[in-house]
């Protein structure tokens, strides 16, 4: 397994997942739709525990494999090892009793990271993306910190478009970058900033839990690339 490759990517994608979200979300705002078809954005959406049990079970396994390529994927198992263990908590999202999307988030003592989220493509018109945001910002006891591409050495838009979908939802920056895999990331958090150890505490604790897998390499990586507030002063 070439984690890596897995972990960066797999943050990549979550990003573009929320940011298509809000992009199809304003256009959808531009259409009048039929009054069969309008949804009310500022409804809670139900969020359930997920486990093998669910009736969902087979929604919400769809959805994340095809969300989510090979090589950006923990399997399935090992979230729901983690899940029974108390090292991940992992949700599905129903809008109107319709299944909506996931959440699978990474548990500390001090903080939460967010792991996975993906929306049900077929309500891509809901802002299911900002909602999910949003119910966990209403929901979390602690913080929870998202890890993004550097939109300080990126040579392309993509991230800063992906940075200010975060912020307008709410989120914070931390002042943090970090080298993860070899690739500079920032993280966000909500709803107050985490500290780098924060972050590496909540990643290191949960990799320790899975001793028959070589993480060695990815904990080495984890290291404070630049305190961004220091600079800006």
């Amino acid at each position: 397994m070439n984690t890596k490759k897995m972990n960066t990517n797999k943050i990549n994608l979550n990003e573009m997942t929320l940011e298509e979200t809000d992009r199809v979300s304003a256009q959808s705002q531009t259409k009048q739709e039929p009054p069969s078809q309008t949804h009310d954005r500022t409804d809670e959406l139900e969020l359930r525990p997920f486990g093998r049990s669910n009736p969902e079970y087979e929604e919400v396994y769809r959805l994340y494999y095809d969300a989510f390529p090979d090589s950006e994927r923990k399997p399935m198992e090992m979230i729901l090892q983690s899940v029974q263990e108390g090292t991940m908590e992992a949700y599905s999202a129903f809008d109107q009793n319709e299944f909506a999307g996931l959440i699978f988030l990474v548990k500390g003592e001090q903080a939460d990271i967010l792991d996975y989220l993906a929306v049900n493509p077929n309500l891509r018109d809901r802002g299911i993306g900002s909602r999910l945001l949003s119910w966990l910002k209403d929901h979390r006891s602690k913080p929870f910190i998202i890890e993004i591409e550097s939109t300080f050495t990126a040579s392309d838009p993509m991230p800063a478009r992906r940075k200010a979908f975060y912020l307008r939802n709410g989120m914070i920056e931390c002042d943090q970058e970090i080298l993860l895999f070899g690739v500079e990331m920032e993280l966000l958090s909500y709803p107050v900033p985490v500290t780098y150890d924060q972050y590496y505490n909540v990643l290191s604790s949960y990799l320790d839990a899975f001793p028959q897998i070589d993480y060695h390499d990815c904990l080495a990586a984890l290291q404070p690339r630049k305190d961004l507030s220091k600079e800006n002063q």
